[in-house]
């Protein structure tokens, strides 16, 4: 759709049942390692450089967002196992833009 995606690949264990993989259990392991912060720090390097080099660029119609894979918990079988999916708030993104450009 031309939209650009940051892809991250975990490792985590976080159980050995299907069900230590479910969103709760993503999202937990999201916050306990801070994961967050490292996406918010590398949607605003991806912003920064599509803004800068994509002609046209829009964040909500090419920013698709951070998808963090924890292998460990993806079947085949089962569409989206193991995938932890957010968006970051263009506002949000706009406003770190700002406030980095001011102090670099």
């Amino acid at each position: 759709d031309g939209r650009y995606f940051i892809v991250d690949y975990k490792t985590n264990q976080l159980g050995h049942e299907p069900d230590s993989y479910g969103s709760a259990a993503l999202l937990a392991a999201m916050r306990a390692h801070n994961y967050g912060l490292q996406y918010w720090l590398y949607t605003l390097v991806v912003h920064r450089y599509l803004k800068r080099w994509l002609k046209g660029y829009s964040y909500p119609e090419h920013f698709g967002g951070v998808l963090y894979l924890f292998v460990r918990g993806m079947v085949p079988r089962v569409a989206g196992s193991g995938v932890f999916h957010a968006c970051p708030d263009e506002q949000t993104v706009q406003d770190l833009d700002r406030c980095f450009r001011e102090t670099a």
